[in-house]
């Protein structure tokens, strides 16, 4: 028969006939290095993370592949560590199973043993070296002295290529802009290898394109998706913008070198839309003569908005 002529599955069940492939014809043990990026212990005092690999320019990161480390072993590696938890960042080596049939992590290892192997990673040193560099030279806050214009007419956008959450969160909420707004719009890598000289040339782009701001905004996701912006790419292209920068990456513990580097940083790009908004509509409130009322319009007629009048220019 033909693999054209096979009966589709489900995703259930095709994650099941992969579990049966492992376990049939792979190793009993897996041993995996890498470092140990989004760490964290559950209420129930499982640990789980990424064990990632930086790319060959040292550029955020290539691949990972999550972990789970069941509670027994999770005591044993605080044990061994003097009470503390397992750094973030570390070069770890994990032994243990791959296990497969996760609904959220269709393939991750179970370990059964792991050891750190350096507390602190090629990734952390980088990162360090990077903020040092911006801090003596001066760019770390440059971007923040900036004035950010109380209404803007024209704004670049910066979205990520794949993934439509966090640019709809954004437009929808930008459709309380109270005045008109053009959109000039770039939409790239927000994660993988390729993702820190991305976002530097779609920033450079818009910067060229007389916008009066800048905003860079992706929708939430693995503490490893966030790599791009710990890069001297994406961090040193926002340190440098002469347009000031917003940043709105749904992430809500962790703070990257580009959220340092930015004019204003917010946890997701609805806040990131309200910056402006509020901005706008503090502006036009003060301008009024008194009595005047703002013309209000309900949630369910700003849904029903056509998103804000836009000239996009994709990258090629």
């Amino acid at each position: 028969m033909n693999p054209e002529e096979l009966p589709p599955k489900g995703v259930s069940a095709a994650l099941r006939d992969i579990d049966v492939l492992l376990t049939a014809h792979g190793p009993s043990a897996w041993t995996v290095s890498g470092t140990l990026t989004g760490w964290r212990v559950a209420r129930n005092r499982c640990g789980r993370g990424d064990l990632c690999e930086t790319s060959s320019t040292g550029d955020g990161i290539a691949s990972r592949l999550p972990v789970a480390v069941p509670p027994a072993l999770v005591t044993q590696l605080r044990h061994r560590s003097g009470g503390e938890d397992l750094p973030d960042g570390s070069d770890v080596r994990v032994t243990g199973r791959i296990e497969v049939g996760d609904r959220w992590n269709p393939i991750r290892l179970v370990a059964s043993s792991a050891e750190v192997i350096d507390a602190e990673s090629d990734l952390i040193r980088t990162r360090r070296t990077l903020m040092e560099q911006l801090q003596v030279s001066g760019a770390l806050d440059r971007n923040r002295r900036l004035t950010l214009p109380d209404v803007v007419g024209r704004l670049g956008l910066v979205t990520a290529s794949s993934g439509e959450a966090g640019r709809r969160d954004f437009l929808l909420r930008l459709g309380n802009y109270p005045t008109s707004i053009d959109v000039v719009e770039r939409r790239t890598a927000m994660s993988g290898p390729s993702a820190p000289a991305a976002i530097s040339q779609a920033i450079d782009e818009l910067a060229s394109c007389a916008v009066e701001a800048i905003v860079v905004c992706r929708g939430g996701g693995a503490a490893s998706d966030l790599s791009a912006f710990d890069a001297a790419p994406a961090a040193t292209a926002i340190a440098r913008s002469p347009i000031p920068v917003i940043l709105g990456v749904g992430h809500s513990t962790d703070r990257t070198v580009a959220d340092l580097t930015a004019h204003t940083s917010v946890a997701t790009p609805t806040a990131a839309a309200d910056v402006l908004v509020d901005r706008a509509m503090a502006t036009r409130r003060s301008s009024m003569p008194i009595g005047v009322a703002i013309p209000f319009r309900s949630a369910a007629a700003v849904q029903s908005m056509p998103p804000p009048r836009a000239s996009r220019r994709h990258s090629t």
